[in-house]
């Protein structure tokens, strides 16, 4: 569909209709285009004339319209060279350099200057005067914005979740030549696996299966990324090997198995109590024998690290992989990012199982929880300049394992 509408030249939007059946027109009243008009008194007997024109319409007329709560209706907003918008009260229009309405036909809608769309087509020139690793960036930030947006609309088949976004990927992929695998991108899938569910809404795996677990597309809620505005200084995550299945072995089609094989730090994990906020709860490392001294019997709020749950599900037994570390400066507060894990078979101990499914993200940023959980050193070759606290020989928390999830 990539090509269907990068290649059209007009693309007619009902946004106002909240199904098929209701049409592009809706019956209205063409004074309420016109704008009030406000007369300001001035020296010399003169008059100042300001027209007062509400600033949100387009808000919603077109991006909170009923069409665009919809996910297969992303591809055609953002790869559409021209679209008209039939809103409930007016028409706007959208275009890769411009937007208007009705009530503002010249001016630029101000907050088309933050829309996706333009940001793409500023990307787009600035490929051809820049360096291509900038550009990586620019997509990367570009490609996890539109997933944010594109996560928390409905659909009516929650199995078309990954297909209905296969067009913005191709032209993606047709840009910057990278390779993708199953919703993310393998240049920075490291940093691209760093997401969490929004806090204010109820979340569940999507069945059948659609995707892998360390997917966004996973799951049937909004996600956030975390950890895409700076590189990791270490111990991130190394990137194995990504094995993708998909229908008639197509790059973007249905996803039929995966898996991510992965070499990093890993530890066995301890539930603390549970904090306020949504699917959060107090962590610990733990050594072999499950025992830690962190989680204590009274936790205050601002105590780190959290484990964030994907869903809310009773796991048995937990593990932790690291993903991202940010050290602490004067411009950056530092953090630690990784993944929760449980083995795919509930039957099995996290201990002993390399394959595991991924259910939450592991967060720290409170600088003395960071202390506990990594030290400057030089082990960890290949991993940066910091490595987990282990306690000082295999037996300890911390264990550079080599794991696959699903």
């Amino acid at each position: 569909m990539n090509l269907v509408y990068t290649n059209s030249s007009l693309n007619l939007s009902a946004a106002s209709s909240s199904n098929s059946h209701q049409g592009l027109y809706r019956s209205r009243n063409p004074a309420a285009l016109i704008p009030p008009r406000l007369k300001e008194p001035q020296r010399w007997l003169t008059t100042r004339h300001h027209r007062l024109v509400d600033e949100g319409t387009r808000h919603k007329e077109v991006l909170h319209s009923p069409l665009n709560s919809r996910g297969w209706v992303i591809q055609e907003q953002f790869l559409s060279p021209r679209v008209v918008h039939f809103g409930a009260s007016q028409i706007a229009w959208e275009c890769f350099e411009n937007a208007a309405t009705e009530i503002r036909p010249t001016n630029r809608v101000n907050d088309f200057l933050e829309s996706l769309k333009h940001r793409v087509f500023e990307a787009l020139i600035f490929r051809q005067v820049r360096d291509p690793e900038v550009t990586r960036r620019l997509f990367r930030f570009l490609w996890v914005e539109i997933v944010k947006d594109y996560s928390s609309r409905k659909f009516t088949f929650p199995k078309d979740k990954l297909v209905a976004i296969a067009g913005i990927a191709k032209f993606f992929g047709g840009i910057t030549g990278d390779k993708y695998v199953a919703g993310l991108w393998m240049k920075d899938i490291v940093l691209q696996l760093l997401w969490k569910a929004s806090d204010h809404t109820e979340s569940h795996v999507i069945s059948p299966y659609q995707a892998p677990t360390r997917s966004w597309a996973s799951l049937d809620t909004k996600v956030l990324f975390t950890a895409i505005d700076h590189d990791p200084d270490g111990p991130g995550a190394r990137i194995m090997s990504p094995d993708v299945s998909t229908v008639d072995a197509q790059e973007f089609g249905p996803v039929l198995e995966a898996r991510l094989v992965l070499e990093g730090w890993v530890a066995n994990l301890a539930l603390g109590l549970k904090t306020p906020r949504n699917r959060r709860y107090y962590i610990a490392p733990t050594d072999q024998e499950g025992k830690t001294a962190w989680v204590r019997e009274k936790c205050p709020e601002g105590h780190e690290p959290v484990a964030i749950f994907d869903s809310s599900c009773a796991w048995k037994s937990l593990a932790c992989i690291t993903v991202s570390y940010i050290k602490p400066s004067l411009s950056l507060p530092g953090h630690l990012k990784g993944l929760v894990l449980a083995p795919i078979d509930e039957g099995v101990s996290a201990t002993d199982t390399d394959t595991y499914r991924r259910v939450g993200l592991l967060e720290c940023k409170n600088s003395s929880s960071l202390k506990a959980f990594f030290h400057p050193s030089n082990s960890g070759e290949g991993h940066g300049d910091a490595a987990p606290v282990r306690d000082g020989d295999q037996e300890g928390p911390w264990q550079m394992r080599t794991i696959t999830i699903v």
